[in-house]
């Protein structure tokens, strides 16, 4: 029996593509562009970072909008949980948490199915737009399917 390949669909946008469907979907403030993590199935945006603490150099504080607009499409919010908030470990299985969790597409793993071809041809993964049918569910041109 011939052993069957593992093969991931990807959609592929240059930036300008991807901000052209950014704004199609959820209007001209990035800051209210949603997005789905590859993992956990968790829906986050701009706001979800804001209320969020991180380690900086100059001591613990919350996140910038333009901190948080770097992050939001690249790394899922429960890599900073907020107080009492329980996380869902990328490697270590759900234990009875399904979102957020700790995955960043800057990590050893990579299984975000969105890449975006900058101006100087470096490819970037990140996640999916939320609500939007590209990698995972669209055809392989990233066409929605709405109606």
């Amino acid at each position: 029996m011939a052993k069957k390949k593992l093969e991931i669909k990807t959609i592929e946008y240059t930036s300008q593509q991807w901000h052209e469907r950014g704004r199609a979907l959820y209007g001209d403030d990035e800051k209210a562009w949603k997005f789905k993590c590859p993992v956990c199935g968790g829906v986050q945006s701009v706001e979800d970072f804001l209320e969020r603490e991180f380690e900086a150099k100059d001591g613990r504080r919350k996140f910038s909008a333009g901190e948080a607009l770097g992050r939001v499409y690249f790394s899922c919010k429960g890599r900073w949980p907020l107080p009492n908030e329980k996380v869902r470990e990328f490697l270590g299985g759900d234990k009875g948490v399904v979102s957020p969790c700790d995955y960043t597409a800057g990590g050893l793993f990579n299984v975000c199915k969105t890449m975006v071809v900058d101006k100087e041809d470096n490819v970037h993964s990140i996640f999916c737009f939320a609500g939007d049918r590209d990698g995972s569910e669209g055809d392989e041109k990233g066409n929605a399917n709405n109606g």
